[in-house]
């Protein structure tokens, strides 16, 4: 709205035109996002995702397009002398590398927008290894989009090694040294779950340096440690949930 001031009737004299609103400021993102790694499905109507790089705004488009996380079937629930339940891991056993989902879960519950998904394949179940070669060329796919901003890899610490954990981030760097328009967002190889003191978590961020080349490329990155914990609950395997020696076929956990 303007209000109009009409000046006396003088040569050379016109009307100022006053605005009584503030300029107005768009809202635009100034990040976006785009996760790369291994998902259940890849497919919207019809057409295969598979290295296509997918725009979603909403955890539902997600679980719509790319499904929901692999089942874990190595669950022990423990029952304390006072009642109470806990569930976890064995010692010898991992829960699955496939973490998009929990990934995108989080982004999203976290008050994340628009994102890109790209999909290097379908995971499968029982899990496997993680091939760094998949997830470099969902990397390849990513470089012909203009608009994404921060490469993520989820999945990344689930490589079989540093090695291949580092020259993956280095091939993110070099993407984003090549384009000028993104940034990768890292983690260590090591999730930060044993460390105890400064000095491993020295010996942990060494062990990262050490696998990632020392270059100009590395201003195009951040890395972040320890892994962040989350009160989310994992999918499971009702049917092999193991309760004190048993199973909880037919029963729910909470």
């Amino acid at each position: 709205m303007a209000t109009a001031i009409k000046f006396p009737d003088t040569p050379g004299v016109k009307i100022q035109e006053i605005s009584t609103f503030p300029p107005s400021v768009a809202a635009v993102a100034t990040a976006i996002p785009a996760f790369i790694g291994y998902t259940q499905l890849a497919t919207m109507s019809g057409k295969d995702l598979t290295l296509k790089p997918t725009k979603i705004s909403s955890m539902l488009e997600y679980e719509s397009f790319f499904g929901t996380a692999t089942k874990e079937t190595d669950l022990v629930v423990t029952v304390a002398t006072d009642g109470s339940i806990s569930a976890g891991f064995p010692k010898d056993k991992s829960p699955s590398p496939n973490i998009m989902f929990y990934a995108l879960r989080a982004y999203f519950a976290n008050g994340g927008g628009p994102c890109y998904i790209v999909s290097v394949a379908k995971f499968a179940s029982p899990p496997t290894p993680l091939v760094k070669d998949e997830l470099k060329a969902g990397l390849d796919a990513l470089a012909n989009e203009d608009e994404p901003t921060l490469i993520v890899f989820p999945e990344s610490q689930g490589l079989p090694d540093a090695d291949k954990h580092g020259q993956l981030i280095d091939d993110a760097l070099q993407q984003c040294d090549d384009l000028q328009d993104r940034f990768v967002i890292a983690d260590l190889f090591n999730t930060g779950e044993k460390v105890t003191n400064s000095s491993q978590l020295d010996t942990a961020a060494k062990e990262f340096r050490d696998k990632v080349p020392t270059n100009e490329r590395l201003k195009y990155g951040a890395a972040y440690f320890p892994n962040v914990r989350t009160g989310f609950s994992y999918l499971f395997d009702e049917d092999k949930v193991k309760l004190d020696g048993g199973t909880m076929a037919g029963k729910t956990m909470t």
